[in-house]
């Protein structure tokens, strides 16, 4: 959800609180999640978590929706952008509560990367692994 408000927000600040999946989120958040990626060596990415910010950016109106295209075709090429298998990920002993994308990303961060994350169950998961990770609601919090 986090890479979905960096998009819209990026189109525009304003499309936040317009977007269908992003009624949690605030300007502030967004800020807050900008000052945190701009912080990173790198936003790595699977072509799972890009498929899903791609279906839910676009769950809000025209207008926007094109200018929230056109700022997810341009932000793309910021991103670190690293293919798990299908395969593989649904041999993670978490796949059946995670599913796909989320079981992707803890491949993912077996090769040492941070998680920045929303999502409690993947954030419990990287950590009960030893992965280092970052919840969002918390820092929101702060």
């Amino acid at each position: 959800m986090l890479l979905t408000l960096f998009v819209v927000g990026t189109a525009s600040s304003e499309y936040i609180e317009k977007h269908k999946r992003l009624s949690p989120y605030t300007r502030t958040d967004f800020k807050l999640l900008v000052d945190n990626v701009e912080r990173a060596s790198a936003i790595i990415v699977t072509p799972n978590t890009l498929t899903e910010v791609s279906n839910w950016a676009k769950m809000i109106r025209e207008p926007a929706q094109s200018h929230v295209a056109a700022t997810l075709q341009d932000v793309i090429g910021m991103f670190d952008e690293r293919y798990v298998t299908s395969k593989v990920a649904a041999l993670d002993s978490d796949f059946p509560r995670l599913w796909l994308t989320d079981s992707g990303i803890l491949q993912e961060l077996a090769n040492g990367h941070v998680l920045l994350t929303s999502d409690s169950e993947l954030y419990v998961a990287a950590l009960q692994r030893g992965y280092p990770a970052i919840n969002f609601e918390y820092l929101r919090r702060l």
